[in-house]
């Protein structure tokens, strides 16, 4: 029976890691999230060097961020519900046409920032594409 001569991480490892990654995902200091990780600051430093360690932090950031864009979605709507609302029933012109005019500029911005995303694909994939054709060639 062979042996491998790689260390294998201690059982609890895995989970020390994922407290420390959440919490330096969450902007907790280093000396903060590796108390709160069960670990030495000397190790927390050691595991913030560690490309797949940064990458899981860039990871559970992204997951965060996800998160808080769907709430942020969801008051949008809410947001864009008063806005019509107060466009008709405002008690003034003024605040009427306050709203229409802030219900057109959010309506703006976010077409320009969905068609800028889609353009980005597109250049993205084009981008991708060459670039596998150029290894091909090779």
């Amino acid at each position: 029976m062979a042996t491998s001569d790689t260390p294998k991480p201690h059982p609890g490892r895995h989970a020390a890691d994922e407290l420390l990654a959440a919490a330096i995902a969450c902007g907790v200091r280093i000396e903060q999230a590796a108390e709160k990780a069960g670990l030495s600051e000397s190790t927390a430093r050691r595991r913030t060097r560690e490309d797949s360690f940064r990458q899981r932090v860039a990871e559970l950031r992204r997951e965060m961020i996800d998160r808080a864009l769907g709430q942020a979605s969801e008051a949008m709507l809410d947001a864009v519900i008063q806005l019509r609302l107060l466009c008709r029933t405002g008690q003034s012109e003024a605040i009427r046409l306050s709203a229409a005019n802030s219900l057109l500029d959010r309506a703006i911005a976010i077409r320009q920032h969905v068609d800028y995303e889609e353009r980005l694909v597109v250049l993205e994939s084009k981008a991708i594409e060459r670039g596998a054709a150029k290894k091909g060639k090779k």
